[in-house]
């Protein structure tokens, strides 16, 4: 007899990103294996798997995927997080020997702190184990053009792995890709610029930005080339990797999916993953997901701070 398996799938039309499915993951990891079962995460229902690949191997229908993001917000309830949790524990329990279930789970038990504690306790984080760590790293494959093109870019720029530092952006769905009015306080492109020179003056390593908003990285690496500084922005090509992400609906926005934004997507986790130390900045309560649970798989110290009027 084989253990049961647990599946956690990153599909298409989804309403979460790729941040989220990690932290789903890293959580399901542990949870299944206190269960007993055997786990692994699949991409291949999601066009990103053209740039990243994981190493589950079986083809499977689309449609046997239990959503269990979704099943959770049919029923409306008061108690979000713990009936997402009541339901994610039922799935484990009812996994048996030689069965195999594909669900997608977002839940960690950060989901249920408070927003205004959230990114002080995302900071805490403990370390992930060292054999959490290594299946995520064995189970995130680059593809040759993604990990091609990372090393260029840093050859062409003479910079070195684990010799750079890296500033992420987030500034929200509404600024980046809806270009609809903002439902948190949003800086100014100044004001992120300011932030770059500050960092600098502190950091013994070359910087390199990262951000949602690609008129933010026009404006720096505008600035960078007239000023000299030691920042550098790879790209212009930033996209959502689902069209219909979380909070959509009251900003009645759609992101656009492209194929080269998703390429740009997996060249961005890829840096994450080789940086020396990362500095996140977003608009939400929660920070960014995308940025701290990379810098938790591949041991890079990271800070994550929420913009406000005074920074």
């Amino acid at each position: 007899m084989m253990k049961g398996k647990i599946i956690n799938c990153f599909y298409e039309g989804s309403s979460s990103g790729f941040g989220d499915f990690l932290r789903g993951s890293i959580d399901l990891y542990k949870k299944a294996k206190a269960h007993n079962l055997t786990f692994d995460i699949d991409v291949s229902h999601h066009p990103i798997n053209k740039f990243i690949k994981t190493n589950y191997k079986n083809k499977f229908d689309k449609n046997i995927i239990k959503c269990i993001t979704k099943e959770t917000e049919k029923e409306k309830p008061s108690n979000y997080g713990q009936l997402y949790n009541d339901k994610l524990f039922k799935e484990l329990i009812n996994t048996k020997e030689n069965e195999t279930n594909y669900i997608f789970s977002y839940y960690h038990y950060l989901t249920r702190i408070k927003n205004e504690f959230l990114i002080k306790k995302t900071n805490e984080l403990p370390k992930l184990s060292k054999d959490c760590r290594s299946f995520f790293k064995e189970s995130l494959n680059f593809s040759n053009d993604v990990e091609e093109e990372v090393k260029k870019c840093l050859a062409d720029n003479g910079l070195k792995r684990k010799k750079f530092n890296i500033i992420h952006f987030r500034l929200g769905d509404e600024k980046a890709f809806y270009k609809s009015k903002e439902r948190f306080y949003t800086p100014e492109f100044e004001d992120c610029f300011r932030i770059c020179k500050q960092k600098a003056k502190k950091s013994k390593h070359p910087i390199v930005i990262i951000s949602d908003s690609n008129e933010l990285k026009t404006l720096i690496k505008e600035k960078t080339k007239k000023e000299k500084l030691p920042f550098f922005v790879f790209h212009l090509e930033s996209s959502h990797t689902q069209e219909k992400p979380g909070g959509c609906e009251e900003s009645g926005g759609k992101a656009l999916v492209t194929e080269e934004g998703l390429f740009y997507a997996s060249f961005d986790m890829r840096l994450i993953s080789l940086a020396n130390r990362g500095y996140s900045y977003s608009v939400y309560e929660h920070g960014s997901g995308f940025f701290c649970w990379l810098c938790k798989i591949y041991e890079i110290p990271f800070v994550i701070e929420k913009f406000s009027k005074n920074k």
